[in-house]
């Protein structure tokens, strides 16, 4: 026996005790390093270590004189080999920092003979399992350490300070595994799973989890402890070893958290709260469920309960996780176009756990929501339109130069983009704003379309922005603002600029064109509204609108039948296509007339309807649905002023749609009324719901100020029933 004392590359001692074998040529006076150490040729050095004996001054050449894992290591690294094996007593602890740079093979003992464990590379730290030994114990230091792990099955995962990916592949003949099968795995410090392209699953009937010196959960609970690449990940697989607390996954199932479980009743003094949807406070069961719009945006989720930053709230969608804020001054973002194949029509759950982050005390709440259904055309209920005076829409993101009015909208049915047409000295321009949460917008910079023409109404198909022009003709410019302005062919139009007026254009999904007419008679006392459409037709670039049909559409002789008498000044004001069902808006105002027989005498007007038709081989059914007042309620040619309930079940004037949802058209409805013979005049806006399906009729709101006229008291008296009444006038603003 002789012993020599040598050092490895660091400067380092090191003690190489032998039986009188060693592979070492000696030279008096020459010190030799460990790095310089000769090998056996054609040979993959092999080192025995014995875990239990750390104390161990032998170099480990010989099973009889095992070193320690320590001095091992040492010894591996200072080899000029690239390859190594280590042959161990029992499962080693690997510390990553102290696995030689090179290739390793770790083999345990079997009984009388060793098997191999894993091979590891230490350059790129890839581990390839061969066996299973019940634990693979990893560290590394302050979380930058990263680690590859091949095939591994049924061995339980140690992870102190290390970043693990799992993967599957095939080795030499062997066929690649599909499935990563473990039993237990225990995270310290931040260690975190990547199972790429491999789907992990219990080896038996569930992955126990346990996670050391964070009994909080506090770091698990904002990150995953694993994410899947390639391949989902169940929750279901696992459970936390810890009592009281659940392992949820994301909607992708591809990132697994532990929380607090939500299914648990709370404990502790955590202070009770509600949830929030932007402002909308959810309910508190699922038959009372908040009505929340949205389209493609992030909904900012929120608690009402001031709590401190002591406290954490994590946040779930039904079963899957969403995210967490730390206190009451952040939020959470949950985007509902990610989340769109999770949502209900009519209830949705969303969890809001609320976690004392000291002492893991919670309380749990849930709340309801429903999504509103996806705007077609037009505006929110909740969004409010000045048409005029300020003419401007009430949004503080929707502005206009000095001079500059509003003249007209529209929204894209399939972006809810906003296009507003404005005018500057009988001059049109056309801005574009992008839709936001809540009927917010932002305007987009680069977007200006301005014309030489005084351009009167819009209309939108997927591809073009048609506006009307004052001169009756049609022009077009593409939606996304390249090129030039282009004039729209419409055949068969045929306006008499003395008498005609177009009071609105419309284009539906199919391409079909509407254009409104108002023929006035010579005496300009009846006007009579039409309906012609055609189809437009885009032909290398040129459009053209043959105009097939027009129709009187009987509204002023139904109108009149009905609602009116006297004079008429009946209008199409706006017109919606779904599922080949024309709506029609038209009202009558008209501001009186002085006669000298009582019954002919009036002291105004102010009334509509709205009428549906069918569009059946592009005709017009005749079998329209109609509905309006049945009688003029409103004011002037009765003694008596019409009641309350009569005021609330008939239009004013139907201006416009606003909103257009699933089930119901919003419109602007505006006009007035007299409280009596000689009274003053009152001016109303308002907004009225009609259901699609029955067409009930429902005032659920007020504008702020008229949307396109404005009911002021005129000068002009007529004599009624022996009383001086003033007659109403209509500013159009």
């Amino acid at each position: 026996m002789f012993g020599i004392e040598c050092k490895t590359a660091e400067n380092e001692s090191l003690s190489l005790t032998g039986d009188g074998d060693t592979l070492l040529e000696i030279a008096d006076d020459i010190l030799t390093e460990a790095k310089k150490i000769p090998q056996k040729l054609n040979a993959v050095p092999v080192f025995y270590c014995s875990l239990q004996k750390t104390d161990s001054p032998y170099n480990g050449i010989s099973e009889n004189f095992p070193a320690s894992w320590k001095n091992v290591l040492k010894i591996a690294n200072a080899y000029e080999s690239v390859s190594v094996k280590i042959k161990c007593d029992s499962v080693p602890a690997l510390n990553l920092y102290d696995i030689p740079k090179k290739d390793v093979e770790i083999l345990v003992k079997d009984g009388s003979g060793y098997k191999s464990f894993f091979t590891m590379n230490g350059n790129h730290h890839r581990i390839v399992m061969h066996g299973n030994f019940g634990n693979l114990n990893l560290t590394g230091k302050d979380n930058d350490i990263s680690v590859t792990i091949f095939n591994l099955n049924g061995t339980n995962l140690f992870l102190d300070n290390v970043y693990a990916t799992l993967e599957t592949k095939a080795f030499s003949s062997e066929p690649a595994p599909t499935e990563v099968k473990l039993n237990e795995i225990t995270f310290k410090n931040g260690s975190q799973i990547n199972a790429k392209n491999a789907a992990v699953k219990a080896l038996t009937s569930e992955v126990k989890l346990k996670f050391e010196e964070d009994p909080s959960l506090f770091y698990t609970a904002q990150n995953p402890f694993i994410r899947s690449y390639g391949s989902s990940v169940l929750s279901s697989v696992f459970k936390v070893e810890k009592a009281g607390y659940a392992v949820k996954s994301d909607k992708s199932k591809t990132s697994c958290f532990v929380i607090r479980d939500p299914n648990a009743e709370g404990v502790g003094d955590v202070p009770s709260f509600n949830l929030k949807i932007g402002e909308k406070t959810l309910g508190g069961n699922a038959s009372n469920s908040a009505e929340v719009p949205y389209k493609d945006e992030d909904v900012s989720l929120n608690v009402t309960a001031s709590y401190t930053e002591k406290y954490r709230a994590t946040w779930l969608f039904g079963d899957e996780f969403i995210g967490q804020s730390e206190n009451a001054y952040t939020s959470v973002k949950l985007n509902l176009k990610d989340w769109k194949s999770f949502l209900d029509s009519e209830k949705n759950t969303l969890i809001c756990i609320l976690q004392d982050k000291e002492n893991g005390d919670f309380r749990v709440e849930k709340g309801y929501f429903k999504p509103v259904p996806y705007l077609e055309n037009g505006m929110l209920p909740e969004v409010r339109v000045t048409y005029s005076g300020s003419k401007t829409l009430d949004n503080p993101s929707v502005s206009f130069e000095s001079g500059e009015v509003l003249k007209d909208f529209v929204i894209d049915g399939n972006t809810y983009d906003l296009y507003v047409l404005t005018y500057k000295n009988s001059k049109g321009c056309i801005y574009k704003y992008m839709y936001g949460y809540n009927g917010n917008y932002s305007k987009v910079d680069n977007f200006e379309i301005k014309s030489t023409k005084g351009l009167q109404n819009l209309a939108l198909n997927k591809d073009y922005i048609l506006a009307l022009a004052s001169d009756h003709s049609v022009v077009a410019y593409k939606k996304d603002g390249t090129g030039s302005e282009k004039t729209v062919n419409v055949s068969s139009l045929n306006l008499n600029s003395s008498f005609d007026t177009i009071t609105k254009t419309y284009l539906d999904d199919k391409d079909r064109f509407f254009v409104a007419l108002s023929t006035a008679d010579s005496s300009y006392s009846t006007y009579t509204p039409k309906l012609t459409y055609g189809k437009l037709k885009n032909t290398g670039g040129n459009l053209k609108v043959d105009l097939v049909k027009t129709h009187d559409l009987n509204i002023m002789t139904k109108l009149s039948k009905v609602v009116l008498k006297g004079e008429d000044e009946t209008k199409i004001t706006d017109l919606y296509v779904r599922d080949d069902k024309l709506y029609v808006l038209a009202k009558n105002h008209f501001d009186g007339k002085t006669s000298s027989k009582p019954e002919d005498t009036y002291a105004g007007t102010s009334n509509g309807a709205i009428i549906r038709f069918d569009i059946k081989s592009d005709e017009l059914d005749s079998d329209s649905t109609f509905y309006s007042s049945q009688n003029n309620p409103h004011y002037g040619h009765t003694e008596q002023p019409a009641s309350e309930e009569k005021r609330r079940s008939a239009f004013y004037g139907p201006s416009r749609f606003i909103c257009i949802t699933k089930d119901a058209l919003f419109i602007a409805d505006e006009g007035g009324h007299v409280n009596g013979i000689g009274e003053s005049y009152v001016d109303v806006n308002r907004i009225v719901k009609i259901d699609l399906s029955s067409l009930r009729f429902e005032v659920v709101g007020s504008c702020a100020s008229s949307f396109s006229e404005q009911f002021r008291e005129g000068t002009d008296t007529v004599v009624i029933s022996g009383k001086t009444v003033k007659c109403g006038k209509f500013s159009k603003l």
